[in-house]
């Protein structure tokens, strides 16, 4: 009985020795993914870090040309009320020559209605009429 009581204790350790070298090897295979996926990580996190600063210098170079836009609008927009200005003075003195119509004489703006002409001075001379 001994003998059989040897041989059992021999299988057990055998099993234990075994089994053991299997919780190593799956000990050690798992520790090799964790590195995997710590690698795996830490490159999804530095690529996610560059993907942050580009996005950052984007956003910079969206917001300066939103600058430079409403700029360049500003601009266009004081530009056009200046042609409005501009556009009210001409109807204005338009509207004056329409009133004087036609004559043969300068108008008070110093142009001549449309298809007027401007009658030759009483000297002479190109110039306007000089009284002493």
């Amino acid at each position: 009985m001994d003998r059989k009581l040897v041989e059992m204790q021999a299988v057990i350790s055998r099993r234990e020795a075994e089994f053991r070298k299997q919780n190593m090897d799956l000990f050690t295979e798992l520790l090799g993914e964790m590195r995997t996926e710590d690698g795996l990580c830490e490159k999804n996190s530095k690529e996610l870090q560059y993907k942050q600063k580009e996005l950052a210098k984007q956003r910079a170079e969206i917001e300066k040309a939103e600058k430079d836009v409403k700029a360049k609008l500003d601009k266009v927009k004081l530009t056009r009320s200046r042609l409005a200005e501009q556009m009210s003075e001409i109807k204005e003195k338009l509207e004056t020559l329409r009133k004087w119509g036609p004559a043969d004489h300068a108008s008070p703006l110093g142009l001549l209605p449309a298809g007027a002409t401007a009658a030759a001075p009483e000297n002479g001379s190109n110039g306007p009429a000089q009284t002493s």
